[in-house]
């Protein structure tokens, strides 16, 4: 008898020993005797399925054994029936998506996708303005290093961001561009991802978004700070910048903006009908960079994303190329 046929047999004895279990939590201690899965598994399901507490396993129908053994048909069973209903939403408050419940399902993707941001340097880029523009010249710098270099624009959901670091991680590559916005920064979809360089572009006039509860955007935007990261890169010309600055960074935090004191200086800007010129300093060096971004803001943008670069140790040279080779979509 090989060994699937004996754990089959084994929960047959079971189920004619106890009958079936009438809680998820029973059918748990049943499987862990069993050890059908992998502990390292089974402890980030527990914490999921432990909030289930209603449909008993008696109504699935274990299949014959086949590659993927008992454990498969009842791990889909119970995605397909309560995914929406239990871990997606708040089913008292129906609004929003439970703390406690995203943050489990941050633990299960990584874990289902092999922790992909363990050998990533992950660079997070959020503000109400800019974002997606400072991650492409972000992820255009970088590749002039890389061409392995991973970029995800703005992930609604914590599976869809973890399949694309999955996808990144396959190639090889050493740094992800992530742009986030404050919807998904307050329903912590990067809860558990150890960021390298927070990026702050802008914030614009003070709104609420909706999450678990009613938070200004500022505030969801600070979550992204809050993480301990490396670096951190903060426009000083924001309105909100003390609020930003108040979280530390295990190495330095780093501003920008046309204040002297900033670590990178926006000191003179050209706008252009297609495009944006700046010329900035950095340590005493002074430089020009140029987008076919048109606004004033656009400096903030590429200045954002220039300093960003620098924490990651890239020449000046490869700042100015990366920037210019951005193209927006008309």
């Amino acid at each position: 008898m090989g060994e699937r046929e004996e754990k089959n047999a084994k929960i047959d004895d079971f189920i004619t020993k106890y009958g079936m279990p009438d809680t998820i939590r029973t059918y748990d201690l049943q499987l862990r005797k069993l050890t059908l899965y992998p502990t390292e598994l089974r402890a980030h399901m527990w914490i999921v399925f432990t909030r289930v507490n209603t449909c008993p396993p008696s109504k699935i129908k274990r299949s014959s054994p086949s590659p993927g053994g008992a454990i498969a048909p009842i791990i889909a069973h119970f995605f397909k029936r309560w995914y929406t209903i239990f871990i997606m939403a708040d089913p008292k408050k129906k609004s929003g998506i439970k703390p406690k419940i995203q943050k489990a399902k941050a633990k299960f993707f990584a874990t289902y996708y092999s922790d992909p941001a363990k050998d990533i340097k992950i660079i997070a880029v959020t503000g109400d303005n800019g974002r997606d523009a400072t991650a492409h010249y972000l992820h255009n710098i970088l590749l002039t290093r890389d061409d392995k270099t991973g970029l995800i624009i703005d992930p609604k959901t914590t599976s869809e961001l973890y399949k694309q670091l999955y996808k990144i991680w396959r190639t090889g590559a050493d740094h992800a561009v992530i742009s986030v916005d404050s919807a998904g920064l307050a329903n912590h979809l990067f809860y558990g991802l150890p960021i390298y360089v927070a990026v702050m572009t802008n914030t614009s006039e003070p709104r609420s978004i909706a999450s678990v509860i009613t938070v200004p955007t500022s505030e969801a935007q600070a979550i992204l700070f809050n993480t301990q990261p490396s670096f951190s890169v903060l426009n000083r010309d924001d309105p909100n910048y003390d609020l930003f600055a108040q979280y530390p960074a295990k190495t330095a935090v780093l501003t920008y903006g046309h204040d002297t004191f900033c670590d990178l200086c926006i000191n003179r800007f050209k706008l252009y009908k297609q495009g944006t010129e700046a010329n900035i300093t950095y340590s005493g060096t002074k430089f020009d960079v140029a987008t076919y971004v048109t606004g004033e803001q656009a400096t903030h943008y590429m200045a954002a994303a220039a300093l960003a670069a620098l924490a990651l140790d890239f020449p000046k040279e490869s700042i100015v190329d990366g920037i210019a080779d951005y193209e927006p979509k008309q």
